[in-house]
């Protein structure tokens, strides 16, 4: 199975993401609400809840590097993706967001 993103279930209040230590938990450690949606709505009463039923909050993580690769793929594009190194101007003004000092770090 060949996807190019994970889905990762999540507690419906940012507590936590169900993975690693945590993935095998029916309910939040932190705030004890249920990982999964619960027939009538009631969040805390987690008797009937089963692997089955869906995740309550789904994260969808997509990896950067499969997207990098696709995008560097094509010698057009590659073009337009890497201006900002080969063209910029080098006069200290703020001019586009590739001056600012964030992406001087991205490019190290």
């Amino acid at each position: 199975m060949d996807r190019k993103y994970e889905k990762i279930h999540a507690c419906s209040n940012d507590c936590i993401l169900y993975r690693n230590e945590f993935e095998d938990l029916k309910n939040c450690h932190k705030c004890g609400l249920s990982r999964y949606k619960v027939k009538g709505g009631d969040k805390e009463n987690t008797n009937e809840v089963t692997k089955h039923n869906p995740p309550s909050k789904t994260v969808w993580y997509l990896p950067i590097i499969p997207r990098f690769n696709h995008m560097f793929a094509n010698p057009t594009d590659v073009k337009n993706l890497i201006w900002h190194a080969d063209k910029k101007k080098c006069d200290e003004l703020l001019r586009h967001p590739v001056d600012s000092v964030q992406w001087k770090d991205i490019d190290k």
